[in-house]
């Protein structure tokens, strides 16, 4: 005789389970937001200030910008235009915006755990792999930055729930919501074209194999993707104009996919597939394993029509057309061979296998696919012993690389130290170690997702606050200019961008985002009385100019023109 809980007891069973469920995301919020408590200025100035000088233009039509760089989507500008409203001060519209991605970055948790629902696990275990994906480094430590990368992750996290909906339920509404979360994928950044494209072909797909209102449905998928690429693509060409002085990310990428070479691709191949070992474990792996064999599974049994409208064949379409995407634009990178980040760069790929880290957790904790358990963690294992034995010693030791373009490898690499192979090896060790520890706990799955939990969640803590916030804490720091402002009336002050290198052209740019600044591209007509430029400007001060003493901040500096005083 089956006992039957009092109707208090599921009364309250149900409170635990919808509290508990926000407790969680509460949690994992304080955790986000600790991570980018550091994140007090732009670290990154080429992608950080490009989103923030968008927002701005946005907020307020009439800035000026003239940064250095390329133009990037203006869907995370929009987002974050109301900071400059709010708040005016450049510092605390970047900190705001650094908390704004790090509350993104825990709310990847909802869809990630809607979407483990839907693989089969039950409430608490979906709300544990929900909280997995979110806290591992190469996600987590993204809340350190202003960067795409967060809100991409939960739109294409989101569109993998909406497009297992649509293939298990169809309906108009969920298509359309479809199409809205993968265009907006686009506006947010254009390196989700792919996943346009994929989703687009997969509602056309759709359309040409049902007949009648379900045709019509697949199609009204369609619009907002094409709508919302199409004007992401349009947006970001007026924003680049807007904002940068010269180039854009379309320039930079139609010559990206231009030529590469067997090597090359070989190199980067290999470097991705050791990196998601040693950002995910067996999770990415052993979740392309089980799309796999699902797939070929319904190929046999129903055919190659019926499995092609199913979201396993969508879901693994749009992870090999995004890799095979990447592996060729950082195969054709000109640094592929000196870098040692390009062919390990996993920042591009990693919104896109959200979903299959989920999958793969979901197979461990639902005990499926024991061989194929077996298969990712001796895959892991290959991929870590072939990188570590044909690539790591060929690296030279001073072999340049940028954090954030690795953070899978933030706690196993110092960029402080130098040598960055010994890291490497210690990254390869720890991987295998941990891929023998998930096979060898495969038959108790909550043993195996807690392991995971705490050793990415302890990995994150040690690269956060061990090695990223005291490299970037430096750069971060406010320049000295804004204080200058001060001390001279916040009297308008002229920037002779092509005295002065680019970094510090967009860092000057953005401290006084807030204060009249006139931006010069050639320095041969100052109409002010101060004027910014190269700490060492001999033409100037052949002209007259006298450099103010005490501003001097890297290689630049505050000069008064005499000749200009009124």
């Amino acid at each position: 005789m089956t006992a039957v809980k009092p109707p208090v007891t599921q009364d309250l069973a149900r409170i635990a389970h919808v509290w508990g469920r926000w407790a969680v995301l509460a949690a994992l919020a304080v955790g986000h937001l600790a991570i980018a408590a550091q994140s007090v200025g732009p670290a990154y100035l080429f992608d950080e200030v490009g989103y923030l000088a968008g927002a701005q233009v946005f907020a307020d039509p009439s800035a000026t910008w003239a940064l250095c760089g390329d133009g990037y989507a203006v869907g995370y500008s929009a987002i974050l235009a109301p900071l400059w409203w709010i708040f005016g001060d450049p510092a605390t519209v970047y900190q705001a915006a650094a908390y704004l991605s790090a509350l993104i970055g825990a709310l990847v948790m909802l869809p990630a755990s809607a979407l483990a629902r839907r693989f089969g696990a039950s409430g608490g275990l979906a709300l544990a792999i929900g909280a997995i994906v979110t806290i591992a480094p190469t996600r987590a430590l993204m809340d350190n930055y202003v960067l795409a990368e967060n809100p991409l992750t939960l739109l294409v996290v989101t569109s993998a729930v909406l497009a297992w909906d649509v293939a298990r339920r169809g309906g108009r509404w969920r298509t359309v919501l479809l199409g809205a979360a993968v265009g907006a994928s686009v506006l947010v950044h254009s390196r989700a074209l792919p996943l346009a494209a994929i989703t687009l072909a997969w509602l056309i797909v759709r359309a040409v194999s049902s007949d009648g209102a379900r045709r019509r449905v697949a199609l009204v998928g369609t619009i907002p993707i094409v709508a919302l690429a199409i004007a992401g693509i349009a947006l970001q060409g007026w924003m680049t104009d807007r904002v940068f002085a010269d180039g854009s990310q379309a320039d930079k990428l139609a010559s990206s996919l231009g030529s590469t070479s067997p090597g090359a691709l070989a190199h980067v191949v290999l470097g991705q597939w050791f990196y998601q070992g040693v950002a995910w474990s067996v999770l990415t792996t052993l979740g392309v394993g089980v799309l796999i064999v699902a797939v070929s599974k319904g190929k046999r049994t129903a055919g190659l029509a019926r499995v092609a409208v199913g979201a396993r064949a969508w879901l693994l379409a749009v992870v090999v057309g995004q890799a095979a995407f990447f592996v060729w634009i950082l195969a054709a990178s000109a640094d592929v061979g000196t870098r040692l980040d390009i062919p390990i760069y996993g920042r591009y790929l990693d919104p896109f296998v959200v979903p299959l880290a989920v999958l793969g957790a979901c197979a461990i904790a639902r005990r499926r696919g024991g061989r194929l358990v077996t298969v990712a963690s001796l895959s892991v294992v290959l991929a870590s012993l072939t990188y570590a034995v044909l690539v790591v010693p060929t690296l030279a030791p001073r072999a340049p690389w940028i954090p954030f373009a690795i953070p899978g490898l933030a706690p196993y690499l110092d960029i402080a130290a130098g040598d960055p192979r010994p890291g490497l090896y210690l990254a390869g060790v720890l991987t295998i170690a941990g891929a023998f520890a998930v096979w060898a706990l495969r038959r108790w799955p909550r043993a195996v997702l807690a392991a995971l939990i705490v050793g990415f969640a302890g990995a994150t803590t040690f690269a956060d606050f061990a090695r990223i916030d005291p490299f970037e804490s430096g750069t971060r720091a406010t320049t000295r200019y804004p204080g200058i402002y001060e001390a001279i009336g916040n009297e308008p002050v002229s920037l002779a961008r092509s005295e002065l290198p680019c970094f510090e052209n967009n860092k000057i740019q953005f401290d006084l985002a807030d204060r009249p600044l006139l931006i010069l591209n050639t320095p041969g007509a100052i109409e002010t009385r101060y004027v910014i430029g190269a700490a060492k400007w001999p033409t100037l001060e052949s002209a007259g100019g006298v450099r103010v003493p005490f501003t001097v901040w890297e290689n630049s500096a505050l000069w008064l023109i005499a000749a200009n005083e009124g």
